[in-house]
């Protein structure tokens, strides 16, 4: 069992390892922290909503599929890149805000899906611009970064420079997605406007880093 998901579940039941089948399967939500994998959450057959984050888990396919009651995946500030392999879950809610995700083509095999919220993902141009239209009109709420932030957000990412470009109601901010760069993605989002992260980007992407620094 990961350390992060067995933290999660003491916190949940109140006392240390060992934990009761019967207690695992009492539980229907969960909130990770900084998980590096999701070892142990399988234990937990009754899960409805699954929260992470700041977590370096790159793929979720395997850890969810045998979740039969999940409805709500919610992952914020971390490294999740791939989100194929759900196909036999009925999500309703994906709050994926600000993780490493490129492609949103498997989550039309969500015909349940009520609301989604990809904003501050890489997202390829076949997502962005056929994916996430595809969703909206099949009835699907599709909370998604303006043309300005994905356009940054995908340059960055093709420059090799794996972070997260949102906007918040302070202005444009970065983060850092995942553990690789912090202990805490969640904090620490510089301020930067499009038109200086373009410069960057242009000029001197290496320097957008120090930026997290100041």
């Amino acid at each position: 069992m990961d350390p992060s998901v067995q933290e999660s579940i003491r916190k949940k039941l109140g006392h240390e390892a060992p934990f009761e089948p019967v207690e695992l399967g009492g539980i229907t939500s969960i909130n990770i922290n900084a998980a590096h994998t999701l070892a142990g959450l399988e234990s937990l057959h009754s899960l409805r909503i699954l929260i992470m984050n700041g977590c370096n888990v790159p793929s979720i396919g395997q850890a969810l599929q045998n979740l039969p009651t999940l409805v709500a995946v919610i992952s914020h500030n971390s490294a999740l890149q791939d989100i194929s392999g759900l196909s036999e879950l009925r999500l309703d809610r994906m709050d994926l805000q600000r993780n490493r995700i490129e492609d949103l083509t498997p989550l039309l095999e969500q015909a349940g899906l009520m609301e989604v919220n990809v904003t501050g993902n890489p997202l390829n141009r076949h997502s962005y611009r056929s994916v996430v239209p595809e969703l909206t009109e099949r009835g699907c709420r599709v909370i998604h970064s303006g043309e300005t932030e994905w356009e940054l957000g995908l340059r960055m990412n093709k420059k090799g420079i794996p972070f997260s470009y949102y906007e918040s109601q302070e202005g444009y901010r970065l983060c850092r997605p995942g553990l690789r760069f912090t202990s805490v993605p969640e904090l620490n989002h510089p301020i930067i406007s499009p038109e200086d992260l373009d410069t960057l980007l242009t000029k001197n992407p290496a320097t957008i880093a120090s930026l997290f620094e100041k």
